[in-house]
């Protein structure tokens, strides 16, 4: 039994998911993979009923009303009547006006007692506006140009050159001690040789330093005084990852350790910032947290720059992948790969290469050449 938030690793090990949401408990009988496919489809099923039930419902209210206004026009009578007609059809006119109500508040009585489906939980998208954030002018929010750098000694990146570009989602990625943070670091620190960062760039930066934080101040003081956003937006990020309506009035002193990860990364998200360089952001977030914010970061209109070992969240969220690979920044989609041999080519050429062998007639050149083709496609 494991508990985990990495998908990668439930997905390769479980073979059976226990989900407790909304204080129950159900078990899937599949890993993660299997449990999301069917929670989406016990959702949409379920948002399918409750639709229905809505419609129902209106439907029914729109024929009490009908009756209602009917039972009102038999209570008034036929204006052509005469007053004598008018008197002598009152009594009648008012049972059969009130029968009429009664039937219609049945109905819709009846239709109250049905099986209520309760609305799907959901938690809500983020609409961010470009004019929220600070405006970014220029071609190039990051350019590297022969960069070197080190670090206690140990050369990490050797004449490397690249560029960062407005908008772009980058995920710099590569094993652990091989840069990663200290690239970023040095993005910031504006020393490096040939690494300039744009002045245009307002950079927001979350590297898990909780000391930033202000302990006597409220968790909802922490985040709305540094956001331009609307309310609501601010709600629904918090919400979307952990922090929802009752942590507001909480002194920040009050949070536990991950807790106050999450505030901070809020505070980043959410500032006035049109560049966000995220270390590690992942660490701490739940699954359903971890896709609240690749779906923030999808949204958001400024450049993102972050270090994650969490490959799904890489793959929802970058547009481009920087890796540390020999020294230097590889972008993999960049990369002119060789032709990759075909196992049926190589067949087909030691089949020829066989039978010149066994021919007595074959010239040793042919045969070299179609072994040194052999060779070349192998290796």
């Amino acid at each position: 039994m494991l508990i985990s938030h990495d998908r990668q690793l439930l997905n390769a090990v479980t073979t059976q998911t226990w989900a407790v949401e909304h204080q129950k408990f159900t078990a899937y009988a599949g890993n993660y993979a299997y449990y999301q496919t069917v929670k989406a489809q016990q959702i949409a099923t379920q948002e399918a009923a409750y639709q229905r039930q809505n419609t129902h419902q209106r439907e029914l209210l729109a024929a009490q009303r009908q009756r209602n206004e009917k039972a009102q026009r038999i209570r008034k009578g036929n204006r052509r009547m005469s007053q004598v007609e008018r008197a002598k059809t009152k009594a009648t006119r008012e049972a059969t006006a009130a029968k009429m109500e009664r039937t219609a508040k049945r109905m819709v009585a009846r239709g109250q007692r049905e099986p209520q489906v309760a609305k799907p939980f959901t938690t809500s998208g983020f609409k961010l506006v470009a004019t929220d954030f600070p405006t970014f002018t220029g071609k190039t929010v990051v350019t590297g140009l022969n960069v070197t750098l080190a670090e206690y000694g140990k050369t990490l990146l050797a004449h490397a050159d690249f560029q960062i570009r407005p908008h772009d989602r980058v995920a710099i990625v590569g094993p652990n001690g091989s840069g990663k943070t200290t690239l970023l670091r040095a993005i910031l620190g504006g020393r490096v040789s040939g690494l300039r960062l744009a002045p245009a760039a307002r950079v927001g930066v979350f590297n898990q330093d909780m000391t930033v934080l202000d302990g006597k101040q409220s968790v909802w003081q922490t985040v709305r005084q540094v956001s331009q956003l609307p309310n609501q937006t601010i709600r629904n990020v918090m919400g979307a990852l952990g922090l929802p309506a009752r942590f507001y009035p909480q002194l920040v002193s009050a949070l536990s350790g991950g807790e106050l990860v999450k505030l901070q990364l809020i505070r980043i998200l959410v500032g006035q910032y049109n560049v966000l360089m995220l270390d590690e952001p992942t660490n701490y977030l739940d699954v359903d947290a971890l896709d609240a914010l690749a779906d923030y970061l999808q949204n958001y209109p400024g450049t993102v720059i972050f270090v994650s070992h969490d490959e799904p969240f890489c793959q929802a969220v970058a547009t481009r992948v920087l890796q540390f690979e020999t020294h230097q920044l590889v972008d993999p989609d960049k990369v002119v790969k060789a032709p990759q041999p075909v196992e049926a080519d190589l067949a087909v050429l030691q089949f020829k290469y066989d039978q010149l062998m066994a021919d007595p007639t074959s010239s040793t050149a042919a045969i070299q050449a179609l072994r040194q083709q052999i060779d070349r496609l192998k290796a």
